[in-house]
């Protein structure tokens, strides 16, 4: 949201009235009085410099006009037939959760959809996305859908570009991947096509201004430097689901964690590395299974885990209150925790695997 810093100046009042006296005299003859000092005439005129931050990162140089613009959310495959990956590592935030079997799903979310890279590939909506989706106010990107994703779309009046139907307009098809993939794996967008899909969809990308997704700290403060309970934090493993471990490891140096999976870092190809993340969270939720005993269950009200960031971890607590919330972290005291800024990486994890964490 805007952050205002009040700067106070002086401002030297015209002194017209005096200054004319002294050059005309006294009609008397009496001698003018002398004017007063500037320093005695002076008053303070309180001038408001607004200064934006990105809501998803905290981070400044965001404009008044993004503020106003609608964030757009896409759902990226992650099984192993599809990677590596296309377009993630710009992404403000990465939210990454177990969705079928032993296959986790990425949702990536951009704030400037505008600017939005090549992105991808891009698969089916799931509904736990969309109790993250509904209080960003994001237009959803997705590739076909569960009939539970589906349906939770139209309950929540999700403005949803589902590749099924707008494949030729807001997506394209890489025909080099497609040579080597099945062709589920090989649809992508960007910030162009997606203004096309958007245009044919009539969807409105404007809101009111969004409230930040965490309590972020000043971009220069290090909210770990003096925290007392603090614990050191520079490589981290964590199973995601049955089939995905995670990594995150500590650059001293660029103060971010680089990703990895399954042992080998989580590439972007746009830019030939790994996933670069100023913050981690480790959110250890109940994870069930739907009617057909496959399709996951996700209770997003609450959790326990871990706000990692800058070497260090502390244990949280998460809350979200209703589907039109935003998740919610909290120190152990019960208030809500400062976050550094920066992009986050976001997992939601099965208690079931929580054993299974290391934490160095």
């Amino acid at each position: 949201m805007k952050m205002k810093q009040i700067i106070s100046c002086c401002v030297v009042l015209a002194m017209c009235g005096a200054i004319l006296t002294a050059c005309t005299g006294d009609k008397k003859g009496k001698t003018p009085s002398q004017p007063q000092s500037p320093s005695s005439q002076a008053s303070s005129e309180v001038i408001e410099e607004v200064i934006t931050v990105n809501p998803f990162t905290g981070e400044g140089g965001y404009t008044e006009e993004l503020l106003k613009t609608r964030p757009v959310a896409v759902m990226v495959n992650n099984i192993a037939a599809a990677l590596p990956q296309s377009g993630i590592a710009d992404a403000d935030i990465i939210y990454e959760m177990p969705v079928e079997g032993p296959v986790t799903r990425l949702m990536a979310v951009f704030s400037d959809y505008k600017a939005m890279p090549n992105v991808g590939s891009i698969r089916s909506a799931r509904h736990d996305y969309i109790e993250l989706v509904k209080p960003m106010n994001a237009i959803y990107l997705h590739f076909g859908g569960s009939s539970e994703g589906k349906q939770a779309i139209a309950n929540n009046k999700i403005d949803a570009i589902d590749g099924l139907a707008y494949s030729n307009i807001a997506f394209y098809k890489d025909k080099e991947l497609a040579k080597t993939r099945s062709s589920e794996h090989c649809w992508f967008s960007n910030g162009q096509l997606l203004q096309a899909g958007i245009d044919k969809k009539g969807f409105n990308t404007t809101m009111e201004p969004l409230a930040s997704l965490f309590n972020f700290a000043k971009p220069d403060e290090d909210v770990m430097a003096d925290n007392t309970s603090a614990k050191v934090a520079k490589e981290i493993t964590t199973p995601i689901s049955s089939g995905t471990k995670a990594t995150f490891t500590y650059d001293e140096k660029t103060e971010t964690y680089s990703k990895g999976q399954n042992g080998k870092p989580h590439m972007d190809t746009n830019k030939n590395s790994a996933i670069q993340t100023k913050n981690v969270f480790l959110m250890y939720a109940n994870v069930g299974y739907l009617a057909d005993n496959y399709h996951k269950e996700i209770d997003m009200t609450k959790g326990t885990g871990y706000y990692i960031s800058n070497g260090k971890s502390i244990e949280v607590t998460f809350k979200k209150a209703t589907i039109n919330d935003a998740i919610k972290v909290y120190s152990a005291d019960g208030a809500e925790i400062k976050v550094n800024a920066g992009k986050s990486y976001f997992c939601v994890v099965p208690n079931s695997q929580r054993e299974k964490l290391i934490i160095q």
